[in-house]
């Protein structure tokens, strides 16, 4: 459907538009039996046989017709200059779809070099029921991009058997995910260090397994690191020593 000219103000207007056949400039009827192309301007008659006996046609005349079509004369040409136009706008928008490619195709790659280490460490003679123990859980990035979203999980059936007394740094959330215990850190930064210390306080005695696992927003999982923790009735130590992988 054309796009077609008032001959009255000289505004544009779109055929498909819901005013129409108003226009959008003087508000004149555009559907006039003068600008359709059935109308004889030679003989004032409609040549559309449908119609040509329903309705008196005249040139200034806009009868409630529905087989009007414009005639040529009111009909906006596509001229070089709006084919031009035409091109530019497809250019352009070619042009910034590339450029969201390139910033998606960026961005996976990233996500796709993001990596962390993790690695826990405790006192390797065990706790005793009721007295404080801490265990180091140590987070590395040896990658070259920031890692965000960064979640430190804590196997709910070994804290279970303790009593978290407090975690430093403090995580900015806490969630709850399956089997895990979710703690929520912001981000990492390419070739940065953090500990978070995990005070705790044993339950009961008996031998538990500590078994961590790092994930992040650009990475589902990082790895685990686990390490046996000893719980006795009687008098333990103090020395720290490493853990496992």
């Amino acid at each position: 459907m054309p796009l077609v000219k008032c001959r009255e103000c000289g505004a544009t207007n779109d055929v498909k538009s819901p005013s129409y056949p108003f226009c959008v400039g003087c508000e004149d009827n555009l559907a006039k039996c003068g600008d359709c192309r059935w109308f004889s301007h030679e003989a004032g008659i409609c040549t559309e046989a449908e119609v040509a006996d329903v309705f008196e046609a005249e040139e200034n005349a806009a009868p409630p017709c529905g087989r009007h079509v414009p005639r040529d004369t009111v009909v906006v040409k596509h001229d070089r200059q709006r084919v031009l136009l035409g091109i530019g706008i497809t250019a352009a928008a070619f042009a910034l779809l590339y450029g969201i490619v390139r910033l998606v195709t960026q961005a996976s790659s990233d996500q796709g070099s993001a990596r962390l280490e993790l690695t826990v460490e405790a006192d390797y003679r065990g706790a005793e029921v009721g007295k404080p123990y801490t265990i180091m859980a140590h987070i590395y990035n040896p990658s070259d991009v920031r890692v965000t979203d960064v979640q430190l999980k804590l196997p709910n059936d070994f804290l279970a058997k303790f009593d978290l007394r407090e975690v430093l740094p403090a995580p900015i959330r806490w969630a709850d995910a399956s089997a895990w215990r979710v703690l929520i850190y912001p981000e990492i930064n390419p070739l940065e260090r953090q500990t978070v210390a995990l005070h705790l306080v044993p339950k009961e005695a008996g031998t538990f397994n500590f078994a961590a696992r790092l994930d992040s927003a650009q990475c589902q999982y990082h790895g685990m690191a686990s390490l046996p923790v000893a719980v006795s009735q009687g008098t333990a130590g103090g020395v720290e020593a490493g853990g496992n992988r």
